[in-house]
């Protein structure tokens, strides 16, 4: 039972020549200032690099196909922090963080000269930036508990480079663009996690049985503010002016373990809540949104 991490922390590499440089610029005894650097490299999938998709029977067109000289996506990262313990008991900690991802992949539509061929491919086309500030209080042990709350607040730059649309007709051309950016605005979000557990020996004792003993009760908590999109400005400078609702999960989980000469079995409930914006798709109605 365990909390997601953030975007920053999603696995970024799979081992293909990564570097990775970690440094204390300032550090004294309950507290420092550090640096991290690193370069990372990401695969693509192996249906991106070799797979193949033809139509429905009774029609045999290729519809997608991989592209085996696709490179991977390269990162680079900056992260630079301050940690602070409190107590012996508590961690503060505050990261600042940048990271830029170019050769990212990307489709690449292309269509025959008389409509009897017509597939999708991939290149190296996209990019994205995400840069943003973190702060986190954990508490990393404890006799009844133990647990983090983290605050981020993440800002996500991405398009790509280049064409994207082919054709093989001469009279129509080929669009071909320099850059495509897109801008989201920035959606703070919060995470938390905590774990209420008691000792073996705790409480009082029928028998054999601590009544009390061996009780867990843990708490993920997930809330992102609502994304905002521009629907029918009516005005060209107008823009994000629909919003989503806000997006929160919260999952409990309350467990009882007991011991019969070494069999251990365990009792647990789990409750999951997810608010009513699970979806910030577009193409549906102003339903789950509110106007700013």
């Amino acid at each position: 039972f365990q909390a997601e991490d953030g975007i920053r922390d999603q696995p970024r590499s799979r081992g293909l020549g990564d570097v990775y440089k970690r440094q204390l610029l300032w550090t004294k005894p309950k507290s420092k200032i550090f640096f991290n650097y690193g370069h990372y490299y990401s695969s693509p999938t192996q249906d991106q690099w070799f797979g193949q998709r033809i139509g429905l029977p009774g029609n045999k067109m290729l519809v997608w196909t991989g592209n085996p000289n696709l490179k991977p996506a390269q990162s680079i990262s900056y992260e630079l922090g301050y940690d602070q313990d409190l107590y012996n008991q508590f961690l503060l900690h505050f990261v600042g963080y940048y990271r830029d991802i170019t050769a990212q992949t990307g489709q690449e539509s292309y269509t025959g000269r008389y409509g009897d061929v017509g597939y999708t491919t991939f290149g190296n086309n996209n990019y994205q930036d995400i840069y943003g500030i973190e702060t986190r209080i954990e508490k990393k042990y404890g006799k009844f508990f133990y647990g983090y709350l983290t605050y981020d607040w993440v800002q996500t730059t991405s398009g790509y480079v280049g064409s994207r649309n082919f054709f093989e007709d001469p009279r129509i051309e080929t669009e071909t663009q320099g850059a495509v950016q897109f801008t989201p605005v920035a959606q703070p979000n919060i995470r938390a996690y905590i774990e209420f557990h008691t000792p073996q020996d705790f409480g009082s004792q029928i028998a054999w049985l601590y009544r009390l003993g061996v009780w867990t009760f843990n708490l993920i908590y997930f809330w992102r503010e609502g994304a905002r999109n521009t629907y029918l400005p009516p005005h060209p400078d107008i823009t994000n002016n629909v919003q989503w609702v806000d997006f929160s999960n919260t999952d409990l989980r309350i467990s009882k373990s007991l011991n019969f000469g070494g069999i251990r079995p365990q009792f647990y409930l789990c409750l999951l809540y997810t608010s009513d914006a699970a979806d910030e798709g577009l193409g549906v109605d102003l339903g789950g949104r509110r106007i700013i």
